[in-house]
């Protein structure tokens, strides 16, 4: 999903820059002008066959993510939750096709 590309510091910590993981605000101490601010946002989101809940279970600060990283993300999404994801959906970009790919999709134009 698209996001504001938005700064802001609470106090205590600094928000809205890209983010997987680790402490931000050390990176922002070390590299402030080249970390960039977020502009967009990866949600993995476990839903209930029978549709009943959604839960999130992780989400990642991004400014642009290739294939690679896409799978890398969604194998560590895919390992936490261990057995108990049947399908996978995501929109129809061609970084998300690619990815699908290198997971071991077999995707085919009907």
């Amino acid at each position: 999903m698209s996001i504001r590309q938005q700064a802001e510091f609470d106090g205590k910590n600094w928000h809205g820059y890209i983010e997987f993981g680790g402490n931000v605000d050390e990176k922002l101490s070390e590299v402030k002008e080249e970390l960039p601010l977020a502009k967009e946002v990866l949600v993995f989101m476990l839903v209930a066959g029978n549709a009943y809940f959604k839960l999130p279970v992780g989400y990642f600060l991004a400014n642009g993510l290739n294939s690679e990283q896409r799978v890398g993300l969604v194998n560590k999404c895919l390992i936490l939750c261990e057995d108990n994801v049947v399908t996978l959906t995501f929109d129809c970009t061609s970084a998300n096709f690619s990815m699908a790919t290198k997971l071991g999709a077999n995707i085919q134009n009907g």
